[in-house]
């Protein structure tokens, strides 16, 4: 579990985890959030997961960007899918 706490809107942080797949391989990916007071707007902000795939120099190819939550929330599951 993780719990993260940022009083500073302007400040952007993210946790990062790793994974080797295959080309083409589907990965099911989600995160349970609860939010107390967390500002922006969903699409581009707020609290969330998402997945981003990169080459084998490293460089970004695309990515999975689920709608984040904002405001206050209690316990709720954000999930989705990249191929």
């Amino acid at each position: 579990s993780l719990r993260y706490d940022n009083a500073d809107i302007a400040r952007y942080r993210t946790f990062n985890q790793a994974l080797q797949v295959e080309p083409g391989q589907t990965i099911d990916f989600g995160v349970w959030l609860k939010t107390r007071g967390v500002r922006g707007q969903s699409r581009d902000g707020g609290a969330g997961v998402y997945l981003q795939s990169f080459d084998a120099q490293g460089r970004f190819l695309e990515g999975s960007y689920p709608a984040g939550v904002t405001g206050d929330s209690g316990w709720r599951q954000v999930n989705a899918s990249y191929t």
